[in-house]
């Protein structure tokens, strides 16, 4: 089983290092873009995003292919999941109307 990585409370730009990782966990105050870099074929990567107080945006860029941007809902937490191929982290799994 792999390590969590708990970022805290971000916004802006965040870099993932994939290495170890299965699951990311984050409370997110403003509008977020996540890049990714490393993995292992067939690794699975679940982002845990809380929210405080607003609607805000979390989309992931460099290193993903995903359905889209996650516009998540006030203070509830979203998630949403994805698999590396060997060359992108794909998303295959998306919560996102909060629990």
């Amino acid at each position: 089983m792999g390590a969590t990585s708990a970022k805290g409370t971000i916004s802006g730009s965040q870099a993932i290092t994939a290495t170890g990782i299965e699951q990311v966990t984050a409370t997110l105050n403003q509008a977020t873009t996540f890049t990714i870099s490393g993995g292992v074929s067939g690794q699975q990567i679940t982002f845990t995003l809380s929210y405080t107080g607003g609607a805000y945006a979390a989309t992931f860029s460099t290193g993903f292919k995903s359905t889209g941007t996650l516009t998540t809902v006030s203070s509830k937490i979203v998630t949403v999941t994805f698999c590396y191929n060997g060359t992108t982290w794909n998303e295959i799994a998306r919560q996102s109307t909060g629990v």
